[in-house]
């Protein structure tokens, strides 16, 4: 399958406050692609459609979908100060060289005047147990984070540091690699199914389907929350397509969650429909999909392998690791504090003696392309 490149951006966000009020209801996509393997033949009925949504928000739908999947797309993340407000912050920062906001006002400087930073994201998934997501910056040398899962180990690098985790075995206090399955499963989603496939919580029910002519509309509830999604029947296609999504609380609008989609094209390699493009409230962000191509289980085992200490890493290359904590209870790497050789330091996963660096949970919590998290009824931990 060739490269999907419209030259549109997906953009989405809103007051930032009241999204994260708003974040435990509901994954924020802000992303360009909608895939929807081909489902069995509909008719254009309320029941066909009926069956189609109980399809797309079905549970594991999602890495049904992206099975032994490679995808590579760029992440713009704008400014979240206006013009005006960064004058304001200038203003205030002038002749204060400790200024906290400092290192803010120049990095918001910069998005304002190259319409936000970008980075390149790739992912493979093989399935809820074997994944990989890099992540590369393409505003300054350097700026990457790597997280995978193979299996029964977890690992995650920031170019120079590198952290290994045992999955079967109990994770530091809130550093349980293996659980970023969950974002890499919502990341996949925002190209699955505009977040329909976020709706396979047991607590969240189908509350509406209605067909009038070629469009139709559908609500699930959830506790406070409901997502309602609109779209049209694809004659030539012979199938639905999502083309709006937003979140409601108490019947308003939840600001900043509103999402469109639209210019559908035809994966044939992996019989899906993908959307690569849309628009929406500004803050959020955009997200355009470079390519998405089928790989082999044997190519997801050796992008996945944990990289050494010496010699190449499967997708990076060579690399510079300083540092390895390996908090695995019989892991591989031996401890090593030598000059001119990584430094390894083996990691007992207790809560007294573990101590996590930054950088790890940092990155975790971006890991899926600048997302916005959001779980319907929720918020993850």
């Amino acid at each position: 399958m060739g490269s999907i490149d419209d030259g549109v951006d997906r953009t989405g966000g809103g007051n930032l406050e009241k999204m994260k009020a708003a974040e435990r209801a509901w994954i924020g996509v802000g992303c360009v692609a909608l895939l929807m393997h081909a489902s069995p033949c509909l008719a254009q009925t309320e029941s066909a459609l009926r069956e189609w949504l109980a399809l797309e928000s079905a549970p594991n739908r999602v890495w049904e979908v992206a099975k032994n999947t490679h995808w590579v797309y760029e992440a713009t993340h704008p400014a979240r100060m206006s013009a005006e407000e960064l004058r304001r912050l200038g203003e205030e920062i002038a002749g204060k060289p400790e200024h906290p906001d400092r290192g803010r006002y120049k990095d918001e400087s910069r998005r304002l005047a190259t319409g936000g930073d970008v980075e390149r994201v790739e992912l493979w998934v093989g399935d809820a147990e074997n994944w990989r997501l890099n992540r590369t910056s393409l505003f300054g040398p350097g700026q990457i984070f790597d997280v995978a899962r193979r299996r029964d180990v977890a690992w995650s690098s920031s170019g120079r540091q590198l952290a290994v985790v045992a999955t079967d075995e109990p994770p530091p206090p809130n550093r349980d690699l293996a659980s970023q399955s969950n974002d890499v499963m919502f990341a996949v989603s925002l190209f699955s199914s505009a977040a329909l496939s976020m709706t396979s919580d047991p607590s969240v029910k189908l509350e509406e389907a209605k067909l009038t002519g070629n469009r139709w509309r559908a609500s699930f509830v959830g506790g406070e929350y409901t997502r309602r999604f609109e779209g049209t029947w694809d004659v030539t296609a012979g199938r639905f397509i999502v083309t709006s999504s937003e979140v409601l609380s108490q019947g308003k609008v939840v600001e900043g969650s509103s999402e469109s989609y639209g210019g559908h094209k035809e994966l044939d390699a992996l019989a899906a429909y993908t959307l690569v493009s849309g628009s929406g409230p500004p803050l959020r962000g955009s997200r355009r999909l470079i390519s998405c191509q089928s790989v082999s289980a044997a190519e997801i085992d050796r992008v996945t392998a944990v990289p050494p200490l010496k010699g190449p890493d499967a997708v990076r290359g060579p690399t510079s690791i300083e540092s390895v904590h390996d908090y695995r209870p019989n892991g591989s790497f031996e401890e090593v504090s030598e000059p001119g050789t990584p430094s390894v330091r083996r990691m007992v996963p207790d809560a007294s003696r573990t101590r996590w660096m930054g950088w790890i949970a940092g990155g975790l919590v971006v890991a899926v392309l600048g997302v916005g998290r959001w779980k319907y009824g929720k918020k993850e931990s």
